[in-house]
Order: C-alpha cells, then sequence, then structure tokens
C-alpha cells in the first residue's frame, strides 16, 4: 500500500498515460473549460467490427454507431468533439464507409453537423504496405457553411506527386450533394443522371423484389460433393439421393448462362433428422471430427445447415448472378438449383417477367449504375451485392414492351444453349437502345452511359 501511495505521490503511476489538457493547455480557456483544438488529423486504426473487444459500449455514446462499423468510424465523430468550433478535421482511412451500408449513420453526422472540405478517395492502390485497403482523406470543418466540396475519385500512380494527382483529378461539390445516402463522389454529369433515375424509376427494394445470398455452409469441403462421392453415397443409401441437390459456385454463372460444374449440396435443413434418416450420410460427416461439429455456420444439430427462411426458394425459377465481378453476370436459372454464398439470386416481382428483368439487369444502363454506386473489391472487381443491387432503378413499362425485351432475351439464350461462347453483342445491344427508350434518356445521357461501362 506504501508503495502505490509513493508511486501516486510522486506522479510515477501517471507516466504511463497521455492527457492532452496537460500536454495542449491552449485548448482550455481561462476557467479551465474545454475549447478545442484548431486542427485534428490521424490515421486510425484500421479495426474491423468483429475485433472490436468493447463495441457494445460505444452503442450509447456515438451517434454514428452501427453493429457493423468498424472501428475508425468513431474517430470521425471524436475528432469532430474535440475540434473547436470552426475546427478542422481530416483523417486517412478506409474509403469502405464512404459506400456501405454501416458507414450511412457516419455518413449522415458528417453531413448533419459539418461543412465537408475535401473527399479524395484514392481507388485500388494501396497506400500503406500492410493494410490491404482502398483508402480516402477526408478532411470537414466544425460548423455549417456553403463551401464547394473538392472531389477527387481516381486511381493513383505512387510515381505521381500527390499535389499534382488532386489537382488533375479534381472537381466540385455543393454541400448538397453528399447525403446521408451512398458518397458516389462521381462526376457532377453522372450524379445528375444517377438522381434521375433514382428519382423517376422504382427499385428493386420498392418493388418488392426478394433477393437472398447463397448458401453458407460453414464447411464446403464437406457438404458440397463431386459426381464421385454423390454416386458413392447413393450407393451406400438410396434414401441419400432425396437430400443431395445440384448447386452453383459464383464462378459458374455467366452472363444469360450459368454451367453446371457437376457439384452438389448435402442440403440437411433444420428439420432432417441425419442419424435416424440417413445413417450412412451420419457416418459420413462424424468422420470429419470436432472441428466440424464445432464449426460456427450450423444448424439445430452438428449434422444440419444453418437455418434459412428461403430454402424453398432454390425450387422456384429465378435470377441468379455472382457476387464479385467485372461486369454484370444475370443468369435464368429454371431448376431446382442451390448456390453457394459466393452468389446471389432474386425471385422478380409480380409485374415483370423473368426475361425482361433478365435483360435489363444485363443492360449497360444497370452496370453504369452499379459501377456509380458500389464499392469494389480492391482487385478491379465490384461488388454485386444486395445493398446496392436492390437500389437498381426498373422502367415497370407495360406487356407489350416487355415482351419487346423478352424475344431478343429468347434470342441470346437460344443462341448460348448451342454455343455458351456464341456472341450475342448485336443484339444486347438493340436491348440497350430499346431500355434507353423506356428510362428516357437523351442522346447526352446514352452517350455518358457508353463511355462509363
Amino acid at each position: 500500500m506504501k508503495i502505490r501511495i509513493d508511486s501516486q505521490a510522486n506522479g510515477e503511476v501517471f507516466r504511463r498515460f497521455f492527457e492532452w489538457r496537460f500536454e495542449f493547455p491552449e485548448v482550455l480557456d481561462e476557467s479551465g473549460k474545454f475549447i478545442g483544438f484548431d486542427i485534428v488529423v490521424g490515421n486510425p486504426p484500421y479495426i474491423s467490427h468483429d475485433n472490436i473487444a468493447y463495441r457494445d459500449s460505444l452503442k450509447g455514446k456515438y451517434a454514428v454507431h452501427q453493429s457493423f462499423a468498424d472501428l475508425f468510424c468513431y474517430f470521425f465523430e471524436l475528432g469532430f468533439h474535440i475540434a473547436r468550433e470552426e475546427g478542422f478535421i481530416g483523417f486517412i482511412t478506409s474509403n469502405s464507409f464512404l459506400k456501405a451500408e454501416y458507414g450511412k449513420p457516419t455518413r449522415e453526422f458528417l453531413t448533419q453537423k459539418s461543412t465537408i472540405q475535401q473527399v479524395i478517395n484514392i481507388e485500388e492502390t494501396q497506400v500503406f504496405e500492410e493494410a490491404i485497403v482502398n483508402t480516402s482523406i477526408l478532411t470537414y470543418q466544425k460548423g455549417k457553411f456553403n463551401d464547394n466540396i473538392l472531389i477527387v475519385n481516381a486511381k493513383y500512380d505512387e510515381k505521381t506527386n500527390f499535389d499534382e494527382f488532386v489537382k488533375q483529378h479534381e472537381f466540385f461539390y455543393e454541400q448538397e450533394d453528399l447525403t446521408a445516402q451512398n458518397w458516389n463522389l462521381v462526376s457532377k454529369e453522372r450524379l445528375k443522371l444517377l438522381n434521375k433515375l433514382s428519382q423517376n424509376f422504382p427499385s428493386l427494394e420498392q418493388l418488392h423484389c426478394q433477393i437472398n445470398l447463397g448458401i453458407a455452409t460453414g464447411a464446403n469441403d464437406v457438404f458440397v460433393i463431386d459426381e464421385a462421392k454423390k454416386i458413392k453415397l447413393i450407393k451406400q443409401d438410396a434414401n441419400n439421393e432425396k437430400i443431395i441437390k445440384p448447386i452453383l459456385r459464383g464462378r459458374d454463372i455467366q452472363k444469360y448462362v450459368y454451367e453446371f460444374a457437376n457439384l452438389y449440396v448435402i442440403l440437411t435443413r433444420n428439420e432432417v433428422n441425419v442419424e435416424k434418416d440417413y445413417p450412412t450420410l451420419y457416418q459420413y460427416f462424424d468422420s470429419f471430427g470436432e472441428k466440424f461439429k464445432q464449426r460456427g455456420a450450423q444448424g439445430r444439430h452438428w449434422t444440419n445447415l444453418r437455418a434459412t427462411s428461403f430454402f424453398d426458394d432454390f425450387q422456384l425459377e429465378k435470377i441468379v448472378w455472382i457476387e464479385l465481378s467485372d461486369k454484370g453476370r444475370f443468369a435464368l436459372c429454371s431448376e431446382e438449383v442451390y448456390l453457394l454464398n459466393s452468389a446471389y439470386f432474386l425471385i422478380p416481382p409480380k409485374d415483370l417477367a423473368i426475361k425482361y428483368l433478365l435483360g435489363v439487369l444485363n443492360s449497360k444502363l444497370i452496370a453504369f449504375y452499379l459501377k456509380s454506386t458500389a464499392n469494389t473489391s480492391g482487385m478491379g472487381t465490384t461488388r454485386w451485392i444486395n445493398i446496392y443491387v436492390k437500389n437498381f432503378p426498373i422502367p415497370v413499362v407495360s406487356k407489350e414492351k416487355q415482351q419487346s425485351i423478352i424475344t431478343k432475351v429468347d434470342q441470346i439464350l437460344t443462341l448460348k444453349k448451342a454455343d455458351k461462347e456464341a456472341d450475342t453483342s448485336s443484339i444486347e445491344t438493340e436491348i440497350d437502345e430499346l431500355l434507353y427508350q423506356f428510362y428516357g434518356l437523351t442522346k447526352e445521357e446514352k452517350r455518358l452511359i457508353g463511355n462509363n461501362v
């Protein structure tokens, strides 16, 4: 006890701590009231949400809190609070908050509370060797002013002088151009077209289109089997065939068509009692030991797949697509075929024929929309995931107009069925031209799309 008291008395205990109010007395007024810093800059740690040990304690303390928000998002709000009125804050961070769903509270906080000064988004360049992420530099001012926002959204060659890079690619937004919605950082011309599309046409979500990710087995090496293993398991017990179903990976899906790779999933839904009704499959699963039994993604029993509400939808006619791709690859799937979680599928709304919607989704306009609004993977591909796809604007037109697209989609499907490498580009161009009419685009808008896909 005496050692502890002596340690406190001589200040030894405090030497391991940094108290910025002592180190920077300028942030206090004469009465000791906190005023704040003139400038706050930093490079917050890149820690994902699932590695924040104290994330539950952040919920009530930060307006930017979101369950899946990475740690750096909280620094945007903290920097704001420790800056003085009209002070400036600047951070270099991952750029994921610009478009990610978890970044929406952060974007809302920044646009409502501050004046954005600069957003410099550095695409497909690894600025930091130890962090494989795309980065952005955000500067903002505490308070609301009418300053224009300097925007840069481009690839950076590290051999180029950074100031020259900024001057070469800069353009400007007004403050109202950034909201809580995705910060797409496209040119003003493209932004105007995106706003026209989203304001004049309902999104897939507004049309109540059901979109789902494929199955997460937690152990693909166990649940996903090839043709030889399927035959072997059925020979052991013919009953096993009931729950062995064809499955596609994302890579099996191309534009308009897919190529079955002779892979199957052992579909042990929660209602399946594997030990009782499929004893040879139980033995098969048991052979993989404790690691398999303790996997994260499992159902009621370790032999069951994790429960989902849409297993039956795989039996319906659907549109399927790969998650990561450099272009749209939507295909028609009319059979009971399941998907791994590297792919998505949708069931079309009642008022839209599935082949009409297929033509729309594979169009240049939708590719333009996705490229303008979605995050890239950092490896040159775009993420065709639900949070972006659900916002696609869809022209709801008469059955007669839908049929004009369906006829051409049927032509493509016929050619692709005979030869999956068949060149259908001329028919696809005809579909694009019809859709431009449905969307009411001008010549300039069509040119803009053509130059940016």
